[in-house]
């Protein structure tokens, strides 16, 4: 099971408040220690090339970013045009870069025809060129988190963060138009056409960690459950058993979970008939991981049922059992009809009519 990772914009804020903290007090120590002096032609000719390859630096870094922001929203999402716009990395480079320059600008006009630079001015040349390090080394930090941020794992963590309990009851409201869930839905659907089992495997993984905090009722589970029929239903139609069968499995896991409360122990009752569904369209479209899922899960909803004392349950689950495995008998899908007719002997039914051997 994949370790979801917390966001951690403040760690990285506090980091950074370090750095500049650590280079200011280097810088002003620097100051009070030595008394710079510096040639005025020197100084406008450095100042103007720091001016012009910070504005073709930032010129570029900014052209890059909105290429890779476009790349991300067109392979995964629109939405992760958000993630990127509250990411503090570029605002905050820009910002540096701009204010260098300003600075620069400033320092560059106050010298003017001067051939000697005063003590003072000579520092403020000091500090401009001080800036104009840092603006540079501010570069690798920054690429490092532009690149981790184009990791669609980054980008599910930092959407996740809007999951809350508050959005999620607003959410399950009638003709609500909040849903917090939606950005990262829209994600495994872009994976599904890239067939990208991993980031399903762990966007679902993101989702499912979340109902574990809500009250269990049947609105919430209604909320979850209805966004997994419709991205199961994209994967069979697409065709992509490895994503069908990992969506069931966090369908199931989703009614075990709300079966076992007392205020609403009825999801797996609600899951049956779906399942009973999935295993017959799967096997009319020659999907037969799917149905041989459907079947092993069929199965654990009895046990499920039996053990949480659900009798109805059971007994539906049984039916829709059989049903799916005698629909794959008489297409002759025989894989699936004789774990079928094991599940049902294992659970006590000895009258199979279609009564697969072991060898079929």
């Amino acid at each position: 099971m994949w370790e979801i990772n917390e966001p951690v914009e403040e760690t990285d804020l506090n980091l950074l408040y370090l750095w500049c903290i650590v280079l200011m007090s280097i810088f002003l120590l620097y100051l009070l220690l030595l008394q710079p002096t510096i040639d005025a032609n020197s100084a406008r000719y450095m100042l103007s090339a720091i001016v012009q390859s910070e504005a073709a630096i930032i010129a570029i870094v900014v052209s890059l970013s909105l290429v890779a922001v476009q790349l991300v929203a067109s392979s995964y999402s629109s939405r992760a045009i958000e993630v990127f716009k509250k990411a503090p990395y570029l605002w905050l480079l820009l910002g540096f870069y701009v204010a260098s320059m300003i600075i620069t600008f400033w320092i560059l006009m106050s010298i003017g025809n001067v051939t000697t630079l005063s003590s003072e001015t000579s520092k403020w040349v000091v500090v401009s060129y001080w800036l104009g390090v840092v603006a540079f080394l501010a570069l690798i930090p920054y690429i490092w988190k532009i690149l981790e941020l184009l990791n669609p794992h980054s980008i599910i963590d930092r959407l996740s963060k809007d999951i809350t309990v508050e959005k999620i009851q607003l959410a399950i409201q009638p003709r609500s138009k909040i849903d917090p869930i939606q950005p990262i839905i829209d994600i495994i659907i872009s994976s599904l056409d890239r067939y990208d089992r991993g980031v399903i495997d762990y966007a679902l993984n993101v989702i499912s960690s979340k109902y574990s905090q809500l009250t269990k009722n049947q609105n919430v589970f209604s909320y979850f459950f209805n966004h997994f029929t419709v991205i199961l239903d994209l994967a069979m139609r697409k065709k992509n058993e490895p994503a069908a069968t990992t969506i069931l499995g966090y369908m199931y896991d989703l009614g075990s979970f709300f079966s076992s409360s007392r205020e609403y122990p009825g999801s797996l009752n609600t899951m049956v008939p779906l399942l009973r569904d999935i295993g017959i369209k799967a096997l009319d479209d020659d999907l037969i991981w799917v149905a041989n899922t459907v079947v092993g899960l069929l199965n654990e909803v009895c046990y499920d049922a039996s053990k949480n004392n659900l009798p109805s349950v059971e007994t539906r689950a049984i039916e829709s059992l059989y049903k799916v495995g005698s629909y794959a008998s008489n297409l002759m899908k025989m894989h699936v009809a004789i774990r079928a007719a094991e599940s049902l002997r294992d659970l006590g039914i000895s009258e199979i009519p279609w009564q697969p051997h072991e060898g079929e």
